[in-house]
């Protein structure tokens, strides 16, 4: 009896080190994939590669400028979280899809939100 008794606490605390060394792998495999998306980062690279936002912010800017789509000069843009936020006016729809466009194609944006007026 003593030696089934043995037995049982030891399965007991074998299955328990064994579902906590799980449960806690688990936790850091979410951490990691939560800190990856807060970053933005590539999930198909292996590097974790953060750009700042005043980084995005230079990246849309000269984007657009090569683009040449409307002046730049007429656009205020604005980068919070990766997200870029773009105000101002411009001549056509076609002419904010093609904005639009050219700023998710810039490495680091997560998202979009425009604030662009069709002049009348």
């Amino acid at each position: 009896m003593k030696h089934i008794i043995f037995f049982l606490v030891l399965v007991f605390a074998f299955s328990s080190a064994y579902c906590a060394d799980k449960s806690r792998a688990k936790r850091e495999k979410e951490s990691s994939l939560q800190e990856k998306v807060s970053t933005g980062t590539n999930f198909g690279s292996s590097k974790i590669n953060v750009i700042s936002n005043k980084d995005i912010q230079d990246n849309v800017t000269e984007a657009l400028r090569k683009a040449d789509i409307v002046p730049v000069g007429e656009l205020d843009i604005l980068v919070k979280d990766s997200i870029v936020t773009i105000s101002g006016n411009v001549d056509s729809l076609e002419q904010k899809e093609k904005i639009q466009h050219t700023i998710m194609s810039v490495p680091g944006v997560r998202g979009y939100k425009s604030n662009l007026k069709i002049k009348k």
